[in-house]
């Protein structure tokens, strides 16, 4: 089961998951004045182009440009969109100094990086992903069922206008066909409003913001309102109100799960305080007695595996085939609750075993299935470490 806590305090808003009695997921979100801008869609101004780095800058209104690699650079041809696939002489043909573009950010700033860019938007729906400008319908990996992922298709083929494309979230196993069909509709909306939006600032010098991504607490509150959901707590009655009016769009009957609890600290009255703060060491114990070392850098985060007071009963390659299992659970549990993204690599004990080595890599791919984030399990290199990629969630 899962309950959500919300809590509000004089700096800052707090937002914790638990999932049977286990907290798997927190963030401490931001001001709107410093809310993540990744998801907004611009209309931007092309200023020069770097050839060395095959991309445009481009002046998004922000404090510093953003950049648009070629690659992600789509235009339309033939009445379809199409990416563009051309030199450096061709590009800077199409697309002159102080044009306007139609961007979205697809990658905050970092330090002096200016945000990454992309022409490929993408309108993120509770049951679906809307892409524009693409000419196919993927499904989530975490939809396994090939009669599931046919069914589903289907019913977007038959709402979804053929000249566009998308992805089938998780979330639609919760629909029904008709909620299907109306968020479908209201993203197709959402589109034709950002391009009439376009056209009306196109006489501006200035670039525009057009379209504003929605925060963390929206795109919470939409992902967990399932038959898991036991209920989401929250300290203060404006962000009550706020979550009310996100639910009764989706749907009335989660409301009843909605409860305001008066206290300062809604962590600390839950017994979750203490929990976050053991949580996010350096050093993670598990259950069997070994334990997590987690080491972020600029390049990677790195997880080592370690046997800790574990001796185990039997042969080394059992003992360190448990540890491995342990850790399993618990690499994929902190992964979400660090919000981790980029490149992950984990360093499991040594095993001789090709069959647990396998198990291994089966089970993680099984623990990571929860995760609200797309994620990939690369499996082992050449030094038996564990590759994974992770999309971090914007706060």
């Amino acid at each position: 089961m899962v309950n959500v806590y919300i809590n509000k305090n004089e700096t800052s808003i707090e937002l914790a998951i638990v999932e049977n009695s286990q907290i798997v997921e927190y963030y401490i979100l931001k001001k709107d004045e410093d809310a993540s801008i990744e998801g907004n869609i611009y209309v931007g101004k092309v200023r020069n182009i770097i050839q060395g780095m095959q991309s445009f800058f481009v002046d998004i209104g922000e404090k510093k440009n953003g950049f648009l690699f070629f690659n992600d650079i789509y235009e339309k041809f033939d009445g379809a969109y199409e990416k563009v696939n051309l030199d450096s002489d061709k590009i800077s043909r199409l697309l002159k100094n102080g044009q306007n573009i139609l961007v979205q950010i697809k990658k905050e700033p970092v330090d002096n990086k200016g945000a990454k860019l992309t022409t490929d938007i993408s309108l993120v729906g509770r049951y679906f992903i809307f892409t524009p400008k693409s000419h196919f319908i993927a499904v989530s990996k975490k939809i396994e069922d090939e009669t599931q992922k046919s069914k589903y298709v289907n019913i977007i083929k038959k709402y979804l206008p053929k000249e566009y494309g998308g992805i089938v979230r998780t979330n639609i196993l919760e629909a029904t066909e008709e909620e299907i069909q109306e968020e479908i509709h209201d993203l197709v909306e959402k589109w034709n409003e950002i391009r009439r939006k376009e056209e009306s600032v196109s006489k501006y010098e200035k670039p525009q913001l057009i379209y504003k991504s929605e925060n963390m607490l929206i795109r919470t509150v939409q992902d967990i309102l399932n038959k898991d959901l036991e209920r989401i707590f929250v300290n203060d009655e404006k962000i009550k109100s706020d979550v009310a009016k996100i639910i009764s769009n989706i749907d009335n009957k989660y409301i009843e799960k909605l409860e305001y609890v008066d206290t300062n600290d809604l962590l600390k009255s839950y017994y979750l305080r203490e929990e976050i703060k053991k949580d996010f060491e350096n050093k993670v114990w598990l259950k069997c007695g070994g334990y997590l070392i987690i080491n972020k850098t600029e390049a990677l985060t790195a997880i080592d595996v370690n046997t800790g007071k574990y001796t185990g009963k039997d042969d080394l390659e059992s003992t360190v085939f448990t540890v491995n299992k342990d850790a399993v659970k618990e690499i994929a549990r902190q992964l979400r609750l660090r919000n981790i993204g980029g490149i992950i690599v984990v360093d499991f004990i040594d095993m001789n075993s090709e069959e647990h080595k396998q198990a291994i890599f089966e089970m993680l791919k099984q623990e990571v299935k929860n995760d609200r984030s797309k994620i990939d399990i690369k499996g082992y290199t050449r030094l038996n470490l564990m590759e994974i990629t992770r999309k971090k969630k914007k706060a």
